[in-house]
Protein backbone atom coordinates (compact mmCIF):
# COMPACT_ATOMS: atom_id res chain seq x y z
CA UNK A 1 0.00 0.00 0.00
CA UNK A 2 1.43 3.07 -0.99
CA UNK A 3 1.51 6.12 1.57
CA UNK A 4 2.30 9.86 0.57
CA UNK A 5 3.90 12.64 2.70
CA UNK A 6 1.26 15.28 1.62
CA UNK A 7 2.93 18.06 3.35
CA UNK A 8 5.79 17.16 0.94
CA UNK A 9 4.10 17.32 -1.87
CA UNK A 10 2.23 20.30 -1.21
CA UNK A 11 5.78 22.03 0.03
CA UNK A 12 4.22 23.06 3.50
CA UNK A 13 5.26 22.51 6.87
CA UNK A 14 2.97 20.45 9.47
CA UNK A 15 1.64 22.68 11.20
CA UNK A 16 0.46 24.92 8.36
CA UNK A 17 -2.92 26.19 8.87
CA UNK A 18 -6.60 26.23 6.64
CA UNK A 19 -5.49 28.54 4.13
CA UNK A 20 -1.81 28.16 3.63
CA UNK A 21 -3.05 24.53 2.60
CA UNK A 22 -5.58 25.75 0.36
CA UNK A 23 -2.92 28.27 -1.37
CA UNK A 24 -0.46 26.17 -1.49
CA UNK A 25 -3.11 22.92 -3.15
CA UNK A 26 -4.17 25.91 -5.72
CA UNK A 27 -0.68 27.07 -6.74
CA UNK A 28 0.28 23.13 -8.01
CA UNK A 29 -2.99 22.35 -8.88
CA UNK A 30 -2.56 25.57 -11.31
CA UNK A 31 0.78 23.95 -12.98
CA UNK A 32 -0.18 20.39 -12.98
CA UNK A 33 -3.32 20.55 -14.11
CA UNK A 34 -3.99 18.06 -17.00
CA UNK A 35 -5.60 20.29 -19.20
CA UNK A 36 -2.18 22.53 -19.28
CA UNK A 37 0.10 19.54 -19.07
CA UNK A 38 -1.31 17.18 -21.26
CA UNK A 39 1.11 15.48 -22.90
CA UNK A 40 3.45 15.62 -19.70
CA UNK A 41 3.31 11.70 -17.97
CA UNK A 42 2.41 11.47 -14.71
CA UNK A 43 0.58 14.65 -14.32
CA UNK A 44 -2.34 13.14 -14.07
CA UNK A 45 -1.39 10.86 -11.43
CA UNK A 46 0.59 13.68 -9.70
CA UNK A 47 -2.38 15.90 -9.88
CA UNK A 48 -4.57 13.45 -8.37
CA UNK A 49 -2.54 12.74 -5.48
CA UNK A 50 -2.28 16.18 -4.29
CA UNK A 51 -6.03 16.71 -4.94
CA UNK A 52 -6.51 13.69 -2.90
CA UNK A 53 -3.94 15.09 0.30
CA UNK A 54 -5.87 18.56 -0.18
CA UNK A 55 -9.24 16.88 0.70
CA UNK A 56 -7.65 14.96 3.03
CA UNK A 57 -5.65 17.81 5.06
CA UNK A 58 -9.07 20.51 4.65
CA UNK A 59 -10.81 17.71 7.07
CA UNK A 60 -10.08 18.14 10.95
CA UNK A 61 -11.01 14.66 11.52
CA UNK A 62 -9.09 13.35 8.92
CA UNK A 63 -6.02 15.27 9.02
CA UNK A 64 -5.85 14.57 12.60
CA UNK A 65 -5.80 10.67 11.77
CA UNK A 66 -3.30 11.55 8.97
CA UNK A 67 -0.88 13.19 10.95
CA UNK A 68 -0.94 10.51 13.85
CA UNK A 69 -0.37 7.55 11.47
CA UNK A 70 2.15 9.94 9.53
CA UNK A 71 3.91 10.49 13.10
CA UNK A 72 4.18 6.65 13.06
CA UNK A 73 5.65 6.37 10.08
CA UNK A 74 8.06 9.15 9.99
CA UNK A 75 9.19 7.62 13.88
CA UNK A 76 9.49 4.23 12.42
CA UNK A 77 11.59 5.49 9.20
CA UNK A 78 13.81 7.53 12.22
CA UNK A 79 14.14 4.18 14.32
CA UNK A 80 15.11 1.76 10.89
CA UNK A 81 17.72 4.50 10.31
CA UNK A 82 19.22 4.25 13.66
CA UNK A 83 19.22 0.76 13.94
CA UNK A 84 20.83 0.60 10.08
CA UNK A 85 23.92 3.13 10.92
CA UNK A 86 24.35 0.94 14.47
CA UNK A 87 23.86 -2.82 13.34
CA UNK A 88 23.83 -2.34 9.82
CA UNK A 89 20.70 -4.00 8.97
CA UNK A 90 16.95 -2.63 8.95
CA UNK A 91 13.45 -3.71 9.62
CA UNK A 92 10.95 -1.73 7.95
CA UNK A 93 7.25 -2.00 8.67
CA UNK A 94 4.44 -1.64 5.58
CA UNK A 95 1.78 1.35 6.53
CA UNK A 96 -1.40 -1.54 7.18
CA UNK A 97 1.24 -3.12 9.88
CA UNK A 98 1.94 0.70 11.52
CA UNK A 99 -1.65 1.32 11.17
CA UNK A 100 -2.33 -1.99 12.98
CA UNK A 101 0.16 -1.11 15.31
CA UNK A 102 -1.57 1.71 15.92
CA UNK A 103 -4.91 -0.13 16.59
CA UNK A 104 -3.31 -2.21 19.05
CA UNK A 105 -1.77 0.88 21.45
CA UNK A 106 -5.25 2.38 20.90
CA UNK A 107 -6.95 -0.84 21.97
CA UNK A 108 -4.71 -0.96 24.89
CA UNK A 109 -5.79 2.70 25.74
CA UNK A 110 -9.00 1.45 25.75
CA UNK A 111 -8.70 -1.09 27.83
CA UNK A 112 -6.92 1.23 30.35
CA UNK A 113 -9.27 3.32 30.75
CA UNK A 114 -12.03 0.61 31.31
CA UNK A 115 -9.50 -0.67 34.41
CA UNK A 116 -9.21 2.89 35.22
CA UNK A 117 -13.31 3.26 35.69
CA UNK A 118 -13.59 0.26 37.29
CA UNK A 119 -10.68 0.53 39.86
CA UNK A 120 -12.34 3.71 40.40
CA UNK A 121 -15.92 2.55 40.78
CA UNK A 122 -14.67 0.12 43.13
CA UNK A 123 -13.07 2.45 45.94
CA UNK A 124 -16.14 4.92 45.27
CA UNK A 125 -18.74 4.30 43.44
CA UNK A 126 -20.17 7.57 40.73
CA UNK A 127 -23.00 7.72 42.95
CA UNK A 128 -21.63 8.89 45.82
CA UNK A 129 -18.24 10.14 44.20
CA UNK A 130 -20.73 12.91 42.43
CA UNK A 131 -22.86 14.09 45.27
CA UNK A 132 -19.60 14.79 47.41
CA UNK A 133 -17.97 16.30 45.09
CA UNK A 134 -20.75 18.59 44.17
CA UNK A 135 -21.37 19.40 47.83
CA UNK A 136 -17.50 19.96 48.15
CA UNK A 137 -18.04 22.35 45.40
CA UNK A 138 -20.78 24.25 46.71
CA UNK A 139 -19.41 24.48 50.34
CA UNK A 140 -16.25 26.71 48.59
CA UNK A 141 -18.95 28.30 46.41
CA UNK A 142 -21.11 29.00 49.31
CA UNK A 143 -18.04 30.43 51.40
CA UNK A 144 -16.72 32.78 48.98
CA UNK A 145 -20.32 34.17 48.53
CA UNK A 146 -20.77 34.55 51.81
CA UNK A 147 -17.22 36.86 52.10
CA UNK A 148 -17.14 38.24 48.52
CA UNK A 149 -18.59 41.77 48.52
CA UNK A 150 -19.88 41.96 51.46
CA UNK A 151 -16.45 42.44 54.49
CA UNK A 152 -14.26 44.81 51.73
CA UNK A 153 -12.59 46.21 54.40
CA UNK A 154 -11.93 43.23 56.78
CA UNK A 155 -11.93 40.33 54.22
CA UNK A 156 -9.33 37.75 54.90
CA UNK A 157 -7.85 36.93 51.31
CA UNK A 158 -6.21 33.46 52.26
CA UNK A 159 -9.54 32.12 53.18
CA UNK A 160 -11.17 33.74 50.15
CA UNK A 161 -8.67 32.26 48.44
CA UNK A 162 -9.51 28.68 49.93
CA UNK A 163 -12.66 28.43 48.85
CA UNK A 164 -12.36 29.64 45.31
CA UNK A 165 -9.10 26.74 45.07
CA UNK A 166 -11.57 23.91 47.16
CA UNK A 167 -14.54 24.61 44.72
CA UNK A 168 -12.01 24.74 41.34
CA UNK A 169 -10.41 21.17 42.43
CA UNK A 170 -14.20 19.60 43.18
CA UNK A 171 -14.95 20.90 39.85
CA UNK A 172 -11.64 19.49 38.35
CA UNK A 173 -12.05 16.17 39.63
CA UNK A 174 -15.83 15.92 38.92
CA UNK A 175 -15.42 16.96 35.26
CA UNK A 176 -12.41 14.58 35.23
CA UNK A 177 -14.52 11.31 36.37
CA UNK A 178 -17.43 12.17 34.21
CA UNK A 179 -14.73 12.00 31.26
CA UNK A 180 -13.28 8.69 32.09
CA UNK A 181 -16.83 7.25 32.98
CA UNK A 182 -18.13 8.33 29.55
CA UNK A 183 -14.91 7.36 27.68
CA UNK A 184 -15.37 3.70 29.28
CA UNK A 185 -18.99 3.38 28.97
CA UNK A 186 -18.46 4.39 24.96
CA UNK A 187 -15.78 1.85 24.75
CA UNK A 188 -17.59 -0.77 26.22
CA UNK A 189 -20.38 0.30 24.00
CA UNK A 190 -23.37 0.78 27.29
CA UNK A 191 -23.92 4.50 25.47
CA UNK A 192 -24.53 6.56 23.16
CA UNK A 193 -20.89 7.97 21.54
CA UNK A 194 -21.25 11.25 24.13
CA UNK A 195 -18.77 13.35 22.99
CA UNK A 196 -16.94 13.26 26.40
CA UNK A 197 -14.04 15.48 25.64
CA UNK A 198 -16.38 18.18 24.66
CA UNK A 199 -19.06 17.40 27.33
CA UNK A 200 -16.70 17.21 30.57
CA UNK A 201 -14.26 20.08 29.13
CA UNK A 202 -17.24 22.71 28.22
CA UNK A 203 -18.88 21.57 31.91
CA UNK A 204 -16.06 22.70 33.47
CA UNK A 205 -15.38 25.84 31.67
CA UNK A 206 -18.89 26.87 32.15
CA UNK A 207 -19.49 26.50 35.87
CA UNK A 208 -15.55 28.07 36.34
CA UNK A 209 -16.55 31.01 34.39
CA UNK A 210 -20.34 31.59 35.81
CA UNK A 211 -19.34 31.00 39.45
CA UNK A 212 -17.35 34.78 39.84
CA UNK A 213 -20.11 36.50 38.12
CA UNK A 214 -23.49 34.47 39.86
CA UNK A 215 -21.33 35.06 43.28
CA UNK A 216 -21.40 38.90 42.02
CA UNK A 217 -24.90 39.11 41.56
CA UNK A 218 -26.26 36.80 44.33
CA UNK A 219 -24.29 38.92 46.66
CA UNK A 220 -25.61 42.07 45.21
CA UNK A 221 -28.88 40.92 45.72
CA UNK A 222 -28.12 39.98 49.08
CA UNK A 223 -26.93 43.32 50.19
CA UNK A 224 -30.04 45.34 48.80
CA UNK A 225 -32.65 42.22 50.20
CA UNK A 226 -30.69 43.19 54.05
CA UNK A 227 -30.54 46.53 53.80
CA UNK A 228 -34.09 47.14 52.45
CA UNK A 229 -35.54 44.02 55.14
CA UNK A 230 -33.58 44.51 57.96
CA UNK A 231 -31.87 47.94 57.82
CA UNK A 232 -31.25 50.45 60.61
CA UNK A 233 -29.84 53.97 60.70
CA UNK A 234 -27.43 54.58 62.92
CA UNK A 235 -24.79 57.58 62.82
CA UNK A 236 -21.38 57.51 61.44
CA UNK A 237 -17.94 57.67 63.60
CA UNK A 238 -16.10 59.40 60.90
CA UNK A 239 -16.40 60.19 56.84
CA UNK A 240 -13.54 61.28 55.01
CA UNK A 241 -12.88 60.95 50.75
CA UNK A 242 -9.79 60.43 48.83
CA UNK A 243 -9.90 60.07 44.82
CA UNK A 244 -13.36 59.12 43.74
CA UNK A 245 -14.81 57.25 47.55
CA UNK A 246 -15.97 58.31 50.42
CA UNK A 247 -14.32 56.07 53.34
CA UNK A 248 -16.59 55.57 56.69
CA UNK A 249 -17.07 53.85 59.86
CA UNK A 250 -19.44 53.25 62.55
CA UNK A 251 -20.01 51.23 65.65
CA UNK A 252 -21.88 47.88 65.34
CA UNK A 253 -21.70 44.98 68.16
CA UNK A 254 -19.03 46.77 70.08
CA UNK A 255 -16.73 47.12 66.88
CA UNK A 256 -16.04 49.53 64.63
CA UNK A 257 -16.40 48.77 61.23
CA UNK A 258 -14.60 50.34 58.09
CA UNK A 259 -16.45 50.88 54.74
CA UNK A 260 -16.07 52.94 51.56
CA UNK A 261 -18.22 53.39 48.62
CA UNK A 262 -17.75 55.15 45.25
CA UNK A 263 -21.36 55.18 44.39
CA UNK A 264 -21.95 58.92 44.29
CA UNK A 265 -20.86 60.98 41.29
CA UNK A 266 -16.86 62.48 42.33
CA UNK A 267 -17.92 65.98 41.46
CA UNK A 268 -21.00 65.83 44.18
CA UNK A 269 -18.54 64.21 47.02
CA UNK A 270 -17.95 67.68 48.82
CA UNK A 271 -21.77 68.79 48.36
CA UNK A 272 -23.28 65.88 49.81
CA UNK A 273 -20.80 65.78 52.74
CA UNK A 274 -21.00 69.62 53.18
CA UNK A 275 -24.95 70.27 52.84
CA UNK A 276 -26.62 66.74 53.59
CA UNK A 277 -26.54 65.09 57.23
CA UNK A 278 -24.72 61.37 56.46
CA UNK A 279 -26.63 58.75 57.93
CA UNK A 280 -25.56 54.62 57.92
CA UNK A 281 -27.97 52.42 56.82
CA UNK A 282 -27.20 48.73 58.07
CA UNK A 283 -28.33 45.57 58.52
CA UNK A 284 -28.82 44.36 61.98
CA UNK A 285 -28.65 40.68 61.18
CA UNK A 286 -25.21 41.27 59.42
CA UNK A 287 -23.84 44.77 60.54
CA UNK A 288 -21.15 44.35 57.81
CA UNK A 289 -23.75 45.13 55.06
CA UNK A 290 -24.33 48.45 54.98
CA UNK A 291 -24.70 51.48 53.17
CA UNK A 292 -23.90 55.35 53.33
CA UNK A 293 -26.43 57.31 52.40
CA UNK A 294 -27.53 61.43 52.70
CA UNK A 295 -30.20 63.44 53.58
CA UNK A 296 -31.15 66.84 53.05
CA UNK A 297 -30.74 69.03 56.05
CA UNK A 298 -32.98 71.46 55.14
CA UNK A 299 -34.77 70.48 51.94
CA UNK A 300 -36.73 73.45 51.25
CA UNK A 301 -33.74 75.10 50.58
CA UNK A 302 -31.21 73.07 48.77
CA UNK A 303 -31.68 72.65 44.83
CA UNK A 304 -32.37 68.57 44.47
CA UNK A 305 -29.14 67.13 42.75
Amino acid sequence: MSFHNYYKLLNISEKAGPKEIKDAYHKIALKYHPDKMPDEEGAEEYFKIITKGYNLLSNPKEKVKYDILLYAILEEEKKNSLEERKYGKRTSLSVDEIKKKLENIQLTKNIEYIRLFKRREKSLSHKIRYPILILAALSGYLYVFNNWFVNEAGMDYFYLILGFFSFGIAVFFFCNHLYIQLRARNIAGKSLKYPFERTSITIFIFVILIAPMSIIGFNTYKKEYHLNQYGVMIEPLNISFSNDRINYSYLANNEVIFKSTSEYPPDKIVYYITHKKPIIRVSKYNPKISRLEFIDLAPSKHPKI
